[in-house]
């Protein structure tokens, strides 16, 4: 209790006088009568970097400290300022709003609860919420050297202080309108308090500062929890859920652990399709470090089939009239952990991924339909740069699965009903995809988005009866999106798809091929909790 009628009070007192001059000045009397009369620039366990009235650089002992008296000055009562070695290792370039450019460079020089007092070299203060600082930097400054500034000579009258030095006589004589002290501090666990409260602060302000450099925005993720309702003209890869909705959530706070996570039927920027999908998506960062994990609710866990369950509902949705061949590539789930630096992010992890092909030609009597199952896992990479309004991705994954003598049932599904086990001989599956995409927000109300995937396998299989088929496709697909908020409730997203898809089919000593080039396009409604 006592502890916060002290922080309101040095609030009321500190904004009483927060005039763009206004500043607390510290006296501090040694053991052997030395006076200093200035700014606190740092702290460590045994000593205090300080900056003095004349402008220059001291480190004070802790332990030969005395007293500490405190006045509060309502104009700046520094005519100039020297850096040196000693000043510029504590000089800050401190940015706010996302912006590129230095708000201004100066000292951390006292702290209250989440509010960071500076002061700039240019003589002026100011008060700042730790959170609403987007970046801290040490200060390349060139510049040594006497430095002059706009100030006002203060006299500091030093109080009813009953220890015998010349400096404290000289306060004594000192005209009535020197500045008297608000604070004195004369007891050694007084004093220890009150500057172990800067140690404490200094630490939180470097740790802040280091975590801006470990996060390419203050918060990563979409804040505002939201509900939104998709809907699609057409479907070429995945069957249509029967779920048109997906939530969205986000926790933590600026620089400091956060999380974002999705329930339902979303689009997702990692995966080698642009359709949508019913999923359970959750991102994470702490610190350096990061982990994402999207998971296919149809098919969880890894090695469970997706297209098998749905071969009927993949005919009617996805074999279009004039195209026999139909490939597709899903997945169960995928997961990475990385790290981060400034505005990079490097991601490594495993991904399972299931694949379809699909082969009905009613002239040849041809009715074929395998789905690749997640046997073992591929690895993944991800890298990403992320800027205030821009952010890059790439992503890129290999798969091989194969078997040389009997696959089974985990390996490759040919229907709900009919086992592998005595039909095929052997397998031989190779894929990989990269997706590279860019995001930009043009506006406060508009944001663009552009992705380019490019999908290329090959299956082969050797039957018990004596037949090689072969599958191999292409996926070229190029999909793009625009955003608009309306007001603060609703957004609207837009989603164009272009598929270009060359596929080929040897299956019973029949050789076949085709190409399809079309767009799809979606949106989705999202309403603002």
């Amino acid at each position: 209790m006592l502890k916060m009628i002290r922080t309101t009070l040095s609030l009321l007192l500190f904004f009483s006088f927060s005039y763009s001059h206004a500043v607390e000045i510290y006296s501090v009397l040694t053991n052997k009568c030395d006076l200093a009369r200035g700014l606190i620039i740092d702290i460590n366990e045994e000593h205090l970097a300080f900056i003095d009235l004349d402008g220059t650089y001291k480190v004070i002992p802790r332990d030969s400290i005395e007293f500490l008296v405190i006045h509060n000055t309502l104009e700046n009562p520094f005519l100039g300022l020297n850096l040196n070695e000693g000043t510029k290792a504590q000089l800050l370039n401190i940015y706010v709003n996302n912006s590129d450019e230095i708000l201004f460079t100066g000292w951390a020089v006292k702290f209250i609860e989440d509010l960071v007092i500076f002061y700039d070299i240019k003589g002026n203060s100011h008060v700042l919420e730790l959170k609403r600082i987007t970046k801290i930097r040490p200060s390349d400054i060139k510049k040594s050297g006497p430095i002059k500034i706009k100030g006002e000579k203060a006299e500091l009258r030093m109080g009813n202080i009953f220890f015998k030095c010349a400096q404290l006589e000289d306060s004594l004589n000192q005209s009535k309108k020197a500045i008297l002290p608000t604070r004195t501090l004369g007891d050694k666990v007084q004093i220890s308090e009150f500057l172990s409260n800067f140690e404490v602060g200094f630490q939180k302000l470097r740790s802040y500062q280091e975590r801006t450099y470990l996060y390419a925005r203050p918060f990563l993720y979409e804040r505002k929890t939201k509900l939104g309702f998709t809907s699609y003209n057409d479907y070429f890869q995945n069957p249509k859920s029967v779920f048109p909705f997906y939530y969205q959530w986000s926790t933590g706070e600026a620089y400091r652990f956060q999380s974002f996570n999705q329930l339902g039927n979303v689009p997702n920027e990692y995966v080698p399709s642009p359709e949508p999908f019913f999923l359970a998506r959750s991102d994470v960062k702490t610190h350096v470090f990061h982990a994402t994990f999207v998971g296919n609710l149809s098919s969880l866990p890894a090695g469970t089939d997706f297209y098998t369950e749905q071969i009927e509902t993949i005919d009617k949705e996805l074999l279009r009239p004039k195209n026999k061949i139909l490939t597709a590539p899903s997945l169960n789930y995928l997961a990475l952990m990385g790290g981060d630096y400034g505005p990079w992010s490097l991601s490594f992890g495993t991904y399972y991924p299931t694949y379809m092909v699909r082969y009905y030609n009613k002239e040849q009597n041809i009715d074929e339909f395998r789905e690749i199952l997640a046997s073992k896992v591929s690895p993944m990479f991800r890298i990403m740069y992320t800027t205030k309004n821009l952010k890059l991705r790439g992503v890129y994954s290999k798969t091989s699965y194969s078997e040389a003598s009997q696959p089974n049932d985990k390996q490759i599904s040919r229907d709900t009903d009919v086992s592998v086990i005595g039909f095929l001989r052997a397998f031989d599956f190779e894929s990989q995809f990269i997706r590279a995409g860019a995001e930009y927000q043009l506006t406060d109300r508009i944001q663009v988005g552009l992705d380019q995937i490019i999908l290329t396998s090959e299956y082969n299989e050797a039957t018990v009866s004596g037949y090689l088929n072969q599958f191999g496709f292409d996926h070229f697909v190029t999909t793009g999106f625009i955003r608009h908020w309306f007001g603060e409730k609703v957004t609207l997203r837009l989603y164009v798809n272009y598929f270009q898809i060359e596929e080929k089919a040897d299956v019973n000593d029949f050789k076949d091929s085709e190409s399809l080039s079309d767009f799809g396009l979606g949106g989705a409604f999202e309403f603002v909790f």
